[in-house]
């Protein structure tokens, strides 16, 4: 009996000893499981447990082609025209605002001082046969309103020797764009300017160009007698906020702004330094590049055009006002920046 018990209490120790060997050794890692920590299997979270360490982490992947992935919320857009000011923020904001269901395609609204009055502004390229997407014949048939050249019965919104609080405020209920009342009826003309009817105008989209006459009347006014830089902040700033007011009109009833810088002036006032720093003119439209991105709207850059003519005094009549190519240089280039705004702004 003793000596039965003497090798069932030796087998017994034989086995304990290799059972406790086997677990002492290391497990082979068979590429299923990661390590075991110490305090066993059901103390390990996803957290604690690395990968096998022949396993690569996952490349980024593609998503599968009928997933749209949203853009940036933030930043800027590829493939603009380079005189069109317009980010992601932008866009995003006009999205929002840009009522496509009350607004007319390929109707403009035009606000500004004589340089907008003038008939040369944008108007060839609605009877140009080189821009059919804009043309008298045309899919879309645009039509400006504001000029009073054309459509007369139609509230002018652009005349010469006027100022931004003119075009927000108007005179007398002459001009101002808060005595505009959108839908409005206006008679349509054919290509030859020939009455053909009745038609209700709601614009897509407007121009707004001031800054020339706001800039010589504070130099003509306030500066003759106050030439601090006190001063021409509070013109300038009274400037901003009627262009602000005006823009803010039309988002409010779903219409795109569209800010253009002030075209460089070969007169006194452009190049005046109060204060030292930029001339006036310089000054004034980086603000007006300062205001757009701050509202988000896009901003035509009006003044970066011309001066990258190269000899730009050439394309003015008096230093003022464009002669006939430079308006052919502003048309072609706001061309441009309208086919952007309808790829991206515009969508119907």
């Amino acid at each position: 009996m003793v000596s039965m018990n003497k090798v069932v209490g030796s087998f017994l120790f034989v086995t304990w000893t290799a059972f406790a060997a086997c677990a002492a050794q290391p497990r082979e890692d068979d590429g299923l499981d990661g390590p075991i920590p110490a305090g066993g299997a059901a103390d390990a979270s996803p957290a604690d447990v690395a990968p096998p360490a022949d396993v690569a982490p996952p490349a980024d992947v593609a998503p599968p082609a009928d997933v749209v992935v949203p853009p940036p919320a933030s930043g800027p857009i590829e493939g603009l025209s380079p005189y069109l000011l317009l980010d992601r923020a932008a866009l995003a904001h006009l999205e929002q605002r840009f009522d496509a269901q009350r607004t007319h395609p390929c109707e403009i609204q035009v606000v500004g001082d004589s340089i907008s009055e003038s008939l040369q502004f944008l108007n060839p390229l609605t009877s140009d046969r080189r821009y059919p997407d804009m043309a008298y014949g045309g899919r879309t048939h645009c039509r400006l309103f504001g000029q009073g050249g054309i459509f007369t019965s139609v509230l002018q919104t652009a005349a010469s020797g006027m100022t931004a609080g003119w075009g927000l405020h108007g005179e007398g209920g002459w001009g101002g764009v808060t005595n505009l009342r959108y839908p409005f009826t206006y008679t349509d003309l054919d290509p030859g300017r020939a009455p053909i009817g009745q038609r209700e105008a709601y614009p897509e989209l407007a121009t707004i160009l001031f800054g020339t006459n706001d800039l010589r009347g504070y130099v003509r006014d306030r500066y003759s007698w106050d030439k601090s830089p006190a001063g021409e902040r509070e013109a300038r700033g009274k400037y901003l906020a009627s262009l602000e007011g005006i823009a803010r009109w039309f988002l409010e009833r779903g219409v795109v702004p569209v800010l253009l810088t002030i075209p460089p002036g070969g007169y006194r006032e452009w190049d005046l330094k109060i204060g030292g720093g930029k001339g006036l003119g310089d000054r004034w439209n980086q603000d007006v590049r300062a205001l757009g991105a701050r509202l988000k709207v896009p901003v035509f850059d009006v003044h970066r055009l011309m001066v990258d003519q190269g000899d730009w005094r050439a394309l003015f009549s008096d230093g003022i006002h464009p002669n006939a190519r430079g308006y052919a240089v502003i048309n072609e280039a706001f061309h441009a920046v309208y086919a952007d705004l309808r790829r991206l702004v515009l969508v119907r």
